[in-house]
């Protein structure tokens, strides 16, 4: 049997794929949409996410089990020049038999568009700084992201949103796109003393668009484009006094939050139905010289969709600058995508490997993940 299941796990294994590709034959992907009048329109959506996981942790097989990656609900509307998006999420329900995780707002956000290419939001948003996490979550190359290479300290966001003001703007025909936002990162912390200053957050993205452009909310990993697409980007986010962190000398260390940002993205269609999909996400985090959050990290993915079909390979790491490296990790992906109905029904399947310090020769665990994907 492929990646060496031990014969416990290989009946599960055979009905999982098996289950995963009857349902996406099976399943319709649809779009709601309600038409109030001319000047007004309401948005209904649900995204799911059943996957198998099975993990390797050591000499030994570690488990095999489903679970609801994500279950969100998706809820928008328009009217004339004021909208809003209202996203609920769920994750990893069933997961190690927890069927009480956390149900949460993860969007919120009322906007203003003052013109097609000017628009101003406010509420519970994705916080700019590079394309790779301003990307939608249904809408991604890989079945997750790689969380280690975009630290942020856990009081300052909620999965990298956050409630301020935030503006986008399309300039010179398109080709420059800004997003630039204040929000509330850290808030004031009378126990550990940070940001007693009550300072926001500043976080800002400047993309150049070479080929095409990306108007939406939630940005793509991949778009079916029919049409080149490329650009290049730079983000920052910086909020002062906003960690604290134990040294020898000082148990209530305080640091600013500095975080720069690049990325590179290709969406290349040739031939018919072929396409080459890329990107390339590089980060850097200074907050403080011995806080493990600091250091430098990169996210790189490649794939070539064939019609449907598509293989691809990720890659990401993240270095910490703190002396003891206890965050840093590395992880490689080789994996396969079948883009059923692109991102509103699709199978992905993935192997990988990821390490907890940045030599092949160190421990690594092994893992293999199936998913499936309802996007209505």
């Amino acid at each position: 049997m492929a990646f060496g299941l031990p014969s416990p796990l290989r009946p599960r294994f055979l009905c999982a794929v098996l289950s995963l590709l009857l349902a996406g034959s099976a399943l319709e992907a649809q779009a709601f949409k309600i038409e109030l009048n001319e000047n007004s329109f309401l948005t209904l959506g649900i995204l799911l996410q059943p996957q198998l996981q099975i993990t390797n942790q050591g000499p030994d097989w570690g488990s095999a089990q489903f679970l609801a990656r994500r279950t969100r609900l998706l809820f928008g509307g328009q009217y004339k020049k004021l909208g809003f998006l209202f996203v609920t999420d769920q994750l990893n329900w069933g997961k190690d038999n927890n069927w009480k995780p956390d149900f949460f707002i993860q969007d919120a956000v009322v906007f203003i568009e003052f013109n097609e290419n000017l628009r101003l939001d406010a509420g519970l948003f994705i916080f700019p700084l590079v394309r790779y996490y301003a990307q939608s979550a249904g809408a991604i190359h890989t079945l997750d992201y790689f969380l280690p290479a975009i630290p942020f300290a856990e009081n300052s966001h909620k999965v990298y949103r956050d409630m301020g003001v935030q503006f986008r703007g399309f300039f010179f025909d398109n080709i420059l796109h800004l997003r630039a936002a204040i929000s509330n990162g850290v808030t004031v912390n009378a126990v550990t003393g940070v940001n007693q200053a009550s300072i926001p957050r500043f976080s800002a993205m400047l993309r150049y668009n070479i080929l095409g452009s990306e108007k939406n909310y939630a940005l793509s990993a991949i778009y079916f484009s029919e049409t080149p697409l490329l650009s290049l980007g730079v983000g920052a986010e910086y909020q002062p006094n906003a960690y604290v962190y134990a040294t020898p000398s000082n148990p209530q260390k305080k640091s600013d939050s500095l975080s720069l940002g690049a990325d590179f993205f290709l969406e290349y269609p040739f031939w018919e139905k072929h396409a080459i999909v890329a990107q390339a996400n590089f980060f850097h985090y200074a907050r403080g010289p011995q806080n493990p959050d600091s250091g430098t990290g990169a996210v790189i993915e490649l794939g070539w969709l064939i019609n449907r079909l598509e293989p691809l390979i990720s890659w990401g790491f993240f270095n910490s600058m703190a002396p003891a490296h206890a965050k840093d990790a590395w992880s490689i992906r080789p994996g396969l995508n079948w883009w059923i109905d692109k991102h509103r029904l699709n199978l992905k399947v993935e192997a990988g490997w990821t390490g907890h310090r940045l030599q092949w020769n160190t421990r690594k665990d092994f893992g293999f993940s199936a998913q499936l994907q309802v996007a209505l």
